[in-house]
Protein backbone atom coordinates (compact mmCIF):
# COMPACT_ATOMS: atom_id res chain seq x y z
CA UNK A 1 0.00 0.00 0.00
CA UNK A 2 3.01 2.33 0.55
CA UNK A 3 4.03 1.87 -2.56
CA UNK A 4 0.79 3.07 -4.29
CA UNK A 5 0.48 6.28 -1.93
CA UNK A 6 4.01 7.08 -3.37
CA UNK A 7 2.84 6.13 -7.13
CA UNK A 8 -0.32 8.39 -6.73
CA UNK A 9 2.36 11.18 -5.05
CA UNK A 10 4.43 11.39 -8.01
CA UNK A 11 2.36 11.76 -10.25
CA UNK A 12 1.84 15.31 -9.04
CA UNK A 13 2.94 17.70 -11.34
CA UNK A 14 5.80 20.14 -9.63
CA UNK A 15 5.39 24.18 -10.68
CA UNK A 16 8.35 25.69 -12.44
CA UNK A 17 11.07 27.35 -10.45
CA UNK A 18 10.26 31.31 -11.10
CA UNK A 19 10.97 34.32 -9.49
CA UNK A 20 7.41 35.30 -9.11
CA UNK A 21 5.19 35.55 -6.14
CA UNK A 22 6.35 32.31 -3.50
CA UNK A 23 2.65 32.12 -2.29
CA UNK A 24 1.60 31.53 -5.99
CA UNK A 25 4.00 28.87 -6.61
CA UNK A 26 3.15 26.92 -3.31
CA UNK A 27 -0.67 27.18 -4.24
CA UNK A 28 0.05 25.90 -7.79
CA UNK A 29 1.80 22.91 -6.34
CA UNK A 30 -0.90 22.62 -3.51
CA UNK A 31 -3.32 22.77 -6.15
CA UNK A 32 -1.94 20.05 -8.06
CA UNK A 33 -1.47 17.39 -5.59
CA UNK A 34 -4.73 18.19 -4.44
CA UNK A 35 -5.59 17.18 -8.12
CA UNK A 36 -3.74 14.09 -8.02
CA UNK A 37 -5.83 13.09 -5.21
CA UNK A 38 -8.93 13.53 -6.93
CA UNK A 39 -7.38 11.75 -9.99
CA UNK A 40 -7.66 8.17 -7.52
CA UNK A 41 -10.17 8.95 -5.00
CA UNK A 42 -10.91 4.75 -4.74
CA UNK A 43 -7.07 5.26 -3.65
CA UNK A 44 -8.04 8.48 -0.60
CA UNK A 45 -7.94 6.44 2.30
CA UNK A 46 -4.30 4.78 1.54
CA UNK A 47 -2.80 7.86 0.31
CA UNK A 48 -4.26 9.16 4.56
CA UNK A 49 -2.36 5.86 5.76
CA UNK A 50 0.52 5.51 4.05
CA UNK A 51 1.48 9.81 3.09
CA UNK A 52 5.08 9.02 1.64
CA UNK A 53 6.49 11.47 3.82
CA UNK A 54 10.03 10.11 2.96
CA UNK A 55 9.45 10.20 -0.65
CA UNK A 56 8.11 13.62 -0.18
CA UNK A 57 11.77 15.06 1.45
CA UNK A 58 13.29 16.06 -1.92
CA UNK A 59 10.02 18.32 -2.79
CA UNK A 60 9.99 19.93 1.18
CA UNK A 61 13.88 20.51 0.99
CA UNK A 62 13.33 22.21 -2.38
CA UNK A 63 9.90 24.10 -1.19
CA UNK A 64 12.14 25.41 2.19
CA UNK A 65 14.69 26.27 -0.15
CA UNK A 66 11.76 28.40 -2.27
CA UNK A 67 10.96 29.54 1.39
CA UNK A 68 14.67 30.71 2.30
CA UNK A 69 14.97 32.53 -0.82
CA UNK A 70 11.76 34.06 -0.67
CA UNK A 71 13.23 35.20 2.71
CA UNK A 72 10.31 34.07 4.20
CA UNK A 73 12.04 33.26 7.80
CA UNK A 74 13.10 29.59 8.80
CA UNK A 75 11.05 29.92 12.15
CA UNK A 76 8.36 29.37 9.72
CA UNK A 77 9.15 26.48 7.33
CA UNK A 78 8.11 24.00 8.83
CA UNK A 79 4.63 25.35 10.12
CA UNK A 80 4.06 26.30 6.36
CA UNK A 81 5.46 22.71 5.06
CA UNK A 82 3.20 20.58 7.14
CA UNK A 83 0.17 23.20 7.35
CA UNK A 84 0.30 22.97 3.38
CA UNK A 85 0.59 19.13 3.34
CA UNK A 86 -2.96 19.19 6.26
CA UNK A 87 -4.50 21.02 3.83
CA UNK A 88 -4.04 19.36 0.75
CA UNK A 89 -4.76 16.01 2.28
CA UNK A 90 -7.56 17.44 4.19
CA UNK A 91 -9.32 18.89 0.91
CA UNK A 92 -8.46 16.37 -1.22
CA UNK A 93 -9.28 13.38 0.69
CA UNK A 94 -12.30 15.08 1.92
CA UNK A 95 -13.47 15.93 -1.48
CA UNK A 96 -12.40 12.03 -2.99
CA UNK A 97 -14.95 10.54 -0.20
CA UNK A 98 -17.91 12.47 -1.70
CA UNK A 99 -20.25 11.03 -4.40
CA UNK A 100 -18.88 12.19 -7.72
CA UNK A 101 -21.64 14.42 -8.63
CA UNK A 102 -20.89 16.92 -5.42
CA UNK A 103 -16.99 16.56 -5.68
CA UNK A 104 -16.33 20.17 -7.80
CA UNK A 105 -19.20 21.87 -5.86
CA UNK A 106 -18.59 24.30 -2.62
CA UNK A 107 -21.55 22.85 -0.80
CA UNK A 108 -23.55 20.17 -3.01
CA UNK A 109 -26.32 19.52 -0.43
CA UNK A 110 -27.07 23.29 0.77
CA UNK A 111 -30.28 23.41 1.57
CA UNK A 112 -32.86 26.43 1.06
CA UNK A 113 -34.30 26.26 4.67
CA UNK A 114 -30.74 27.24 5.55
CA UNK A 115 -31.11 30.97 5.17
CA UNK A 116 -27.56 32.05 6.43
CA UNK A 117 -25.74 29.33 4.57
CA UNK A 118 -27.71 29.25 1.16
CA UNK A 119 -26.82 33.10 1.33
CA UNK A 120 -23.33 32.67 1.82
CA UNK A 121 -22.77 30.15 -1.31
CA UNK A 122 -25.28 32.85 -3.08
CA UNK A 123 -22.87 35.40 -2.19
CA UNK A 124 -19.88 33.91 -2.43
CA UNK A 125 -17.49 34.29 -6.11
CA UNK A 126 -15.99 31.38 -6.00
CA UNK A 127 -17.91 28.15 -7.83
CA UNK A 128 -15.79 25.61 -7.05
CA UNK A 129 -14.23 23.64 -3.99
CA UNK A 130 -11.13 24.23 -6.15
CA UNK A 131 -11.28 28.26 -5.99
CA UNK A 132 -12.02 27.84 -2.52
CA UNK A 133 -8.96 25.96 -1.65
CA UNK A 134 -7.02 27.60 -3.24
CA UNK A 135 -7.73 30.96 -1.93
CA UNK A 136 -7.94 29.63 1.97
CA UNK A 137 -4.13 28.09 0.91
CA UNK A 138 -3.83 31.82 0.02
CA UNK A 139 -5.02 33.28 3.40
CA UNK A 140 -2.97 30.17 5.53
CA UNK A 141 0.13 31.36 3.94
CA UNK A 142 -0.98 35.06 4.08
CA UNK A 143 -1.70 34.79 7.46
CA UNK A 144 1.87 32.45 8.89
CA UNK A 145 3.93 35.29 7.55
CA UNK A 146 2.15 37.78 9.35
CA UNK A 147 4.00 36.33 12.66
CA UNK A 148 7.48 37.66 13.20
CA UNK A 149 8.09 35.24 16.53
CA UNK A 150 8.24 32.12 16.66
CA UNK A 151 5.00 31.08 18.52
CA UNK A 152 5.56 28.64 21.41
CA UNK A 153 2.54 27.88 23.17
CA UNK A 154 3.58 26.22 26.47
CA UNK A 155 -0.24 25.34 27.27
CA UNK A 156 -1.49 22.09 25.40
CA UNK A 157 -4.50 22.70 23.20
CA UNK A 158 -7.39 20.47 24.73
CA UNK A 159 -10.28 19.48 22.55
Amino acid sequence: MAEVARYIVWQTPIPKEQTGDWIEWFVELAVNFRRTILDHPNAAQILLEYVPRDVLSTLYDNAARRLQEANVPSHLHVMILDGVEALCLGSGLTQAMRKSGGRSQIFPAVNHDQSALAAAVTASHWTTAEEVFAEVLRNFLRGVTMSDEPARSTTPVSL
